[in-house]
């Protein structure tokens, strides 16, 4: 049974709190607005609005992944008066500040529209850390969104609110003053009980360079959900001095996997290319194709595919 959150603030406790956040996080770590009209055919009987929030204090280090983590899957029914605003039917977040782990802010969620399409605004916290000088700063941020049609009329639209073009996630840095990255703009489905689902990622590949001092990060969600529709969101954001890149990576994740082999196949294949690798330089314009070299005996040939895969295998 989901709990009820009533009025401008609801904050949801946790009664198992192994430890308190000692890491640079705000005091608020999730915060969620959300409105819609009383009477979707009706504007003049005005708006029903509230509010949701979890505390620092409420996330629970997780020593096997050095993570402060927040788990709800009851959900909260967010009311105001007598009218059902809207549904945060799930939420799992997990903040790091580390320096082995580097930054990072992840959120995963599902909500529901109330009897009118529903507006909802989301502040992630803010990660604070160790000022990282501008020539080593760096970021990568992700989003998935997805959304159903649950009230059987066969339509559902979860679309970002805010200027054309603006996606539903932000990720911002220093304070809020910057936006490294604005992702998935709408995603909508046709069709009865239909579901949807749009990925963005930046940079594709990789880390973004920040053309800053770093010191801080942060994300936004806003978006319009459909009446009684449902949607679910996961949102990555790090903010890094990252690490060189290691050899074999030729995807420029920052690992050396099965996903690879694509990757290092074609860098294989286009390094006798004119120019070389030309090939692999176009698809992976990002990377170092010298990643491929990984017997570092300073030519990328069939010499190197021994190594690659103990490599890959290393990892696995």
């Amino acid at each position: 049974m989901r709990k009820t959150s009533e009025g401008v603030v609801c904050v949801l406790m946790v009664s198992l709190l192994s430890a308190t956040a000692s890491a640079d996080f705000s005091d608020v770590v999730f915060h969620l607005d959300t409105e819609r009209l009383i009477d979707p055919d009706d504007a003049g009987q005005g708006i029903c609005s509230g509010s949701f929030e979890v505390t620092s204090d409420e996330l629970v280090y997780d020593e096997g992944t050095d993570t402060w983590k927040y788990d709800d899957d009851l959900g909260v029914d967010i009311v105001d008066g007598a009218h059902l605003v809207a549904a945060l039917t799930s939420l799992h977040l997990t903040l790091v500040d580390d320096p082995l782990l580097g930054v990072r802010i992840s959120m995963n969620f599902a909500a529901e529209a109330g009897a009118a399409e529903t507006t909802f605004a989301i502040r992630s916290g803010v990660v604070s850390f160790d000022t990282i000088a501008q020539e080593h700063a760096a970021a990568k941020a992700s989003a998935t969104f997805s959304v159903t049609d649950t009230n059987g009329d066969a339509s559902a639209v979860l679309e970002a609110v805010g200027p054309p073009g603006q996606g539903m996630y932000i990720a911002l840095y220093n304070d809020a003053s910057a936006t490294f990255a604005s992702l998935v703009a709408k995603v909508a489905v046709s069709g009865m009980g239909a579901s949807a689902q749009a990925t963005q990622v930046y940079p594709a590949y990789g880390f973004e360079s920040i053309d800053d001092d770093l010191y801080n990060v942060s994300s936004e969600i806003g978006f319009t959900l459909t009446i009684e529709d449902l949607m679910s969101a996961t949102t990555g954001y790090s903010g890094d001095d990252p690490p060189p890149p290691a050899l074999g990576d030729l995807n420029c994740d920052g690992t050396v996997d099965n996903f690879d082999i694509d990757a290092f196949v074609l860098a294989l294949v286009s390094a006798p290319q004119e120019p070389p690798f030309d090939g692999y330089d176009a698809a992976y314009p990002e990377c170092d194709h010298m990643l491929a070299d990984c017997n570092e005996d300073g030519t990328v040939d069939n010499f190197d595919i021994d190594t690659f895969a103990a490599l890959v295998a290393d990892q696995s």
